[in-house]
């Protein structure tokens, strides 16, 4: 069965959360998918979790310790399905969120981005109360640029041909390379990028992140 989409998870030292996020990924109700992990040097336990779980739709890469944007664009490399979707090794997708995704963009060839709410969930996996949740519908650059309205790396699923226009993560920057992403992706065309209203997402905050800095 050939991928209709392409789901990238960059991982590095997250063993206690790595097999539930798989886990999440190779759980979609739309099941024409691939799933990646790029293994970005990990030595804690990471590749023994991934051994674990049997799925012939998924595929293990391993690289020297390169940073997030670096393993990003391994994911990428190789994969070859049409639209793509990134997410963390500690966070997790809903059952229906790919398919939620894909169907938007298959009624809307004006898109090339979407992304959906997320819900905040601690280390132990305890989801907080959400906030200040979108409302739905296309957003500006202008939005994105005023404030991060994605929020997280692992709410986006994409048109691989708008990667492909706007150019890779950017291995140069330390922090927000999935913004400096999406907004080059904004920039391509007008209205070009919608939020979906639904939560999809689980956003695990944890010690040691980049974003918790």
């Amino acid at each position: 069965m050939k991928p209709i989409a392409s789901i990238i998870i960059p991982a590095y030292n997250v063993a206690p959360y790595v097999s539930e996020a798989v886990t999440s990924a190779l759980q979609q109700t739309e099941e024409r998918i691939e799933v990646v992990v790029v293994d970005d040097g990990s030595v804690d336990g990471t590749a023994e979790q991934l051994r674990s779980i049997d799925d012939e739709r998924l595929r293990v890469v391993r690289q020297a310790h390169s940073g997030s944007s670096a393993a990003r664009n391994t994911g990428l490399a190789q994969t070859t399905a049409p639209y793509v979707g990134f997410l963390d090794a500690d966070d997790k997708w809903a059952a229906d969120k790919l398919e939620r995704h894909l169907a938007v963009l298959a009624d809307n060839h004006d898109l090339d981005l979407t992304f959906s709410n997320s819900a905040i969930m601690d280390s132990q996996g305890r989801v907080w109360p959400m906030m200040n949740l979108h409302p739905g519908g296309v957003v500006s650059f202008m939005e994105l640029l005023e404030e991060n309205l994605v929020r997280d790396g692992s709410a986006v699923v994409l048109r691989r041909q708008a990667v492909a226009l706007a150019g890779l993560f950017d291995t140069s920057l330390p922090a927000c390379i999935d913004i400096d992403m999406w907004l080059r992706i904004a920039r391509l065309r007008p209205g070009n990028v919608q939020c979906l209203p639904e939560v999809l997402t689980c956003y695990r905050r944890r010690p040691g992140q980049i974003s918790g800095d």
